[in-house]
């Protein structure tokens, strides 16, 4: 009896023992990897503000219509992973950034700021015919961004400082203008477009407006709340149609690049000629005045040196 109790207990044992030996290999083959969102949240803690208040802009508010794709722009921004044909280049700085696809020609900004205290963005998506913008303010109960649907934005009829009643009604049916986000100023800059205006009227109306504008608009951000600053084209009838853009290698150009242009501007400071300073490359090749924009790519053909 003594010998059958012994056994049993042996058998208990080794069973016990089998068990705890399956539970440990079962327990591995359980472990399970992280998903890419998982992935993705820990990357994007690693990033700077500015990219991480991106990331909070929901698809909705990005809407269907300029090509954007979570996964191509998280892959590049995150990862640096620019393999694809889709987001290919992307800019980054204090409280700006801009993505560029290619393929559909668009150009995503998102830019944030403070205003009375509170936190603010502007996004904007062009392509070659649309753009869409938006004024965008911080839920900090959700951690995430909401569409303000009411800012100041001029009218269409603003832009003219005298029109016909003809050349009213022409611009309220086909009439255009653009916006631009300006990071160095933290404001937006409303122009607006007469060609896209000739566009839409198509060639039998073409010639029934000859009007241009007199104003363009700039949206500031300096204030406790938005403000909307008219600002004349051409005061004191000085039409500006010559610029110079000096183009600089580094985001910040060099001492003597500086000063060479500045040494430049005091020469024309009596002539009615634009001027800027830019990096090769920035805002997809071009520069923006409020009647006019430069394209720049030719000069990306070459070498690239700093270069008026």
């Amino acid at each position: 009896m003594r010998t059958l109790l012994i056994i049993i207990c042996a058998f208990l044992f080794a069973n016990c023992q089998g068990d705890s030996k399956t539970d440990e290999v079962t327990g591995i083959l359980m472990e399970v990897e992280p998903s890419q969102a998982e992935l993705d949240e820990i990357a994007l803690e690693q990033q700077p503000q500015t990219i991480q208040d991106f990331f909070a802009v929901g698809t909705n508010i990005i809407g269907n219509d300029f090509c954007y794709d979570y996964s191509s722009i998280s892959q590049l921004i995150l990862y640096g992973n620019d393999s694809t044909d889709e987001w290919r280049r992307f800019e980054v700085s204090e409280n700006y950034l801009t993505a560029y696809h290619k393929e559909c020609n668009v150009l995503l900004e998102f830019m944030t700021f403070e205003l009375g205290g509170e936190k603010k963005a502007f996004v904007c998506q062009t392509n070659r015919e649309n753009q869409q913008f938006d004024y965008l303010s911080w839920n900090s109960k959700t951690d995430r961004w909401i569409k303000v649907n009411r800012y100041p934005q001029p009218s269409l009829t603003d832009y003219f400082n005298i029109l016909e009643w003809s050349d009213e009604q022409l611009v309220h049916d086909y009439g255009s203008d653009n916006v631009y986000i300006n990071p160095k100023t933290t404001g937006v800059t409303f122009v607006f477009s007469k060609n896209a205006m000739l566009l839409n009227m198509g060639e039998k109306q073409q010639l029934e407006f000859t009007q241009t504008p007199d104003y363009y608009y700039e949206l500031s951000t300096n204030e406790t709340e938005l403000t909307l600053n008219q600002v004349p084209i051409h005061p004191n009838e000085q039409v500006i149609s010559s610029y110079i853009i000096a183009c600089s290698i580094l985001e910040s150009p060099g001492e003597v690049f500086s000063t060479q242009y500045e040494t430049l501007l005091s020469e024309i400071a009596d002539e009615s000629i634009g001027h800027q300073m830019t990096r090769y490359g920035a805002n997809d090749s071009k520069v923006y005045f409020p009647t006019d924009t430069i394209e720049l790519s030719d000069a990306l053909l070459n070498e690239p040196v700093d270069a008026f």
